[in-house]
């Protein structure tokens, strides 16, 4: 029995780390094609027979074990698995069918009455069948090769056994129901196609405490085991497929409607034939509306869109608006209004949140949009050129506030060329505190807003010679 449980020992741990081994190299795409999961994991049902070498026990003191013996016979058994891949469980019966015989030679010529009945009671005796059946449950442990064709399974099941034999002077020696049994088994099946295959296999059965009557002799209990080689058939049932869910379309947004007016700015004067470009900030595509009589426009956009909107007519140095999901709340109700001013040449325009920090001249990131304000004009009318002038307060002295201005209508200039617009159209002048919009020259006492009133800088449309 020591033995036994070695052997089980090791067969179990053989087939976990196969399986173990086998599941690391199934992580692998290479080694994954052509399984799919429905054939690692379902019901699979087996019929098998086979021959089975029963090992009942020697009580040399009891004449009928000293005269009998056992001989192989023919087993028969089906079994019912479920697996979760390696693991699973299972149920399964067994029918065998064993031969008691006797070795003992008689002499049939002797004058003892009591040989010539011992002779008879061998013509009798020569072949008692004895019958066991097992039924039991029990855990599964299982290889399955990447191809889901072969498979190499541990099973083991404890359960009732029932054994039925007669001794040597064919009265009932077993008669024994309900006996705890135990079973392990190994199989090994290869697959023909995803729902049949054949195995082949072999076996240890054991029966504790069975009742066994002796001739002469009240019921004693004791053990009995066997072993046994089986061949047979697998079917295996796959779990139904499941069907993919049908994708489930997209909600589409729905597309909000933006209504807009195109106005001469800091008026509520209409411009009318304006052309108005829409730009997807994603893709980069334009619509083009034109603004009526009353100089009104409308277009529709998806919720999650971000847009950039300007005016387009000759003359006229449009505002450019940005927009996104944010925003679009807010024109739901309220006119979208985009403005634009009149550019006559030598008419300067001031150009708004153009600041610099003290002393410096370097474009800061807030002044950008105004600038592109101009690159975007300057692209709509490719005939124009303009000055792009810089003006300081009268604070600080002449020669530095003239420098000063030079240095950041220089920068604005590079930032318009840099752009893509030609160089030869841009003209950048420094006028320092030369042209005041105010009182507020040297020695006039002034605030801070009227200082910065002076602080600008503007375009002006260079007349064509």
């Amino acid at each position: 029995m020591k033995k036994v449980s070695i052997i089980l020992i090791l067969a179990l741990a053989v087939t976990v780390t196969a399986q173990a081994q086998q599941s690391a190299k199934d992580s692998s795409p290479a080694s994954v094609l052509g399984i799919t999961p429905n054939l690692r994991s379902g019901f699979q049902f087996s019929l098998r027979g086979g021959y089975d070498i029963p090992f009942y026990p020697t009580l040399e003191e009891y004449y009928d074990n000293k005269q009998m013996k056992t001989k192989g016979g023919v087993m028969g058994g089906l079994s019912a698995d479920y697996y979760w891949d390696w693991i699973g469980v299972g149920v399964c019966g067994d029918y065998i069918r064993n031969t008691l015989v006797n070795p003992y030679k008689y002499d049939y010529n002797a004058q003892s009455s009591t040989l010539q009945t011992r002779a008879t009671v061998e013509v009798n005796i020569n072949n008692i069948p004895t019958t066991r059946m097992f039924v039991g449950a029990g855990p599964n442990f299982r290889y399955l090769n990447p191809l889901a064709n072969f498979s190499a399974e541990l099973n083991t099941r404890a359960g009732l056994g029932y054994i039925m034999g007669k001794n040597v002077d064919n009265l009932n020696a077993f008669n024994a129901k309900n006996v705890f049994s135990i079973k392990a088994q190994t199989r090994f099946t290869y697959f023909v196609n995803t729902w049949m295959g054949f195995h082949t296999g072999a076996y240890y059965m054991h029966h504790f405490g069975v009742p066994y009557t002796p001739i002469n002799s009240g019921e004693i209990k004791t053990n009995i085991s066997s072993i046994g080689v089986f061949a047979g058939v697998t079917f295996r049932l796959s779990p139904l497929p499941v069907a993919p869910k049908a994708p489930i379309a997209p909600k589409t947004p729905e597309a909000l409607v933006i209504n807009g007016v195109v106005v001469i700015c800091k008026t509520s004067t209409p411009i009318e034939g304006v052309n108005i470009i829409v730009t997807e900030k994603k893709n980069g595509q334009e619509r083009r509306l034109l603004s009526d009589k009353k100089g009104e426009f409308s277009f529709t956009v998806t919720p999650a869109s971000e847009i950039t909107i300007y005016g387009k007519k000759s003359n006229y140095f449009s505002q450019v608006v940005t927009l996104g999901p944010a925003d679009f709340k807010r024109y739901r109700n309220v006119r979208l209004e985009i403005c634009m001013e009149r550019v006559d040449c030598d008419e300067s325009v001031r150009l708004e949140n153009i600041h610099y920090d003290l002393d410096k001249y370097d474009i800061r990131p807030d002044a950008r949009p105004e600038l592109d304000r101009l690159v975007q004009f300057l692209r709509d009318n490719p005939e124009v050129r303009v000055e792009l002038s810089s003006h300081t307060d009268s604070r600080a002295s002449h020669e530095y506030n003239e420098r000063l201005s030079q240095n950041r209508a220089n920068s604005a200039r590079q930032y318009v060329i840099s752009r893509g617009i030609d160089p030869s159209r841009v003209i950048s002048v420094g006028y320092g505190e030369t042209r005041l919009l105010n009182r507020c020259a040297d020695g006039v006492n002034c605030s801070e807003t009227e200082h910065q009133l002076n602080r600008r800088t503007e375009m002006k449309v260079i007349c064509p010679k």
